[in-house]
């Protein structure tokens, strides 16, 4: 599994679109949507209690193919941080 960043925006019928090429193979994806709070930006940072109250605090739990969330997320950042020190 390869994780990619993609720049976009949601349209007025609800449709992803994205905004740049994507380098990828061709094939089915699932997509995480992070879309900002405008209201919170005006508001004071949140300490680490209000953290594990946001929405997508525990979002995987259900999944049966992640036995170890911390190492799911570490893999993937790993080899990019691997491929930053090589250039």
């Amino acid at each position: 599994m390869r994780a990619l960043k993609l720049a976009g925006h949601v349209d007025s019928r609800g449709r992803v679109v994205v905004t740049q090429p994507v380098d990828a193979p061709e094939g089915d994806v699932e997509l995480i949507l992070l879309v900002p709070d405008i209201t919170r930006r005006s508001r004071p940072k949140k300490g680490r209690g209000d953290l594990l109250a946001e929405p997508f605090i525990g979002m995987w739990k259900d999944r049966e193919d992640i036995q170890d969330s911390a190492s799911f997320v570490d893999a993937p950042r790993r080899k990019i941080e691997k491929r930053q020190d090589r250039g």
